[in-house]
């Protein structure tokens, strides 16, 4: 405690007049965070270049639903198994009719519903069809869609999303990027960035509602 306090010294803490600019960066442990948000607001951190693989047990039909939402976003391609299945293939106009173990359509063996929420939102529902009734399955999302993760900016305007169960593949690669966007996933607060650009900053200080910048 007694270093960390010599070494907050030591970096001479200078206040910051808060720009209307958001500004991104990583820390050298890996996290990503923002600065000059709303005080207190939720925000997700939307990411791509992590691998994503979901367990999910299909019906007594034994078919396997893969639900589009506003955090897990529809893939191009899943593999299934041994099996890999391209989403768009085949678009059917309604979700598969089980009844007591059969099924009421006559459907391709995969095939994608699109589908519209209350508020108007537009989905895309994956169905593969023929495996073994409440059976569990490994499914990949070959392209690495686009994920997002949960946050809240402190009251300086500083939100800070840490490595964890869900972000720890952080990769950097060439082609992973990312963003960030209101709670409603409808308004981007950062524009589309590739991440190995996003600088290696130290974490701004918030003290009694005062953004702090080490220099």
């Amino acid at each position: 405690m007694k270093k960390l306090l010599l070494s907050l010294i030591a970096i001479a803490l200078l206040p910051s007049n808060v720009s209307a600019e958001v500004i991104a960066g990583k820390t050298t442990e890996g996290a990503i965070f923002f600065y000059g948000l709303t005080p207190s607001t939720s925000y997700y951190l939307g990411y791509s270049g992590v691998p994503a693989t979901r367990r999910l047990i299909t019906n007594e039909c034994g078919v396997l639903k893969i639900a589009d939402s506003k955090t897990k976003k529809v893939a191009d391609s899943y593999k299934v198994g041994s099996q890999t299945y391209q989403t768009w293939a085949t678009e059917f106009p309604s979700p598969p009719r089980c009844t007591q173990g059969q099924l009421k359509t006559t459907t391709p063996q995969s095939f994608y519903v699109t589908r519209y929420d209350k508020l108007g939102e537009q989905y895309w529902d994956f169905y593969v069809l023929g495996l073994e009734p409440f059976s569990g399955h490994d499914v990949g999302y070959l392209e690495n869609p686009t994920q997002y993760h949960l946050g809240k900016s402190d009251r300086c305007g500083i939100v800070k999303f840490n490595k964890n169960t869900t972000t720890k593949n952080f990769s950097f690669s060439p082609g992973d990027y990312v963003m960030l966007w209101d709670k409603s996933l409808r308004s981007q607060s950062f524009d589309v960035s590739p991440a190995i650009d996003l600088p290696t900053r130290v974490l701004p200080i918030c003290r009694n509602s005062r953004l702090y910048l080490p220099r």
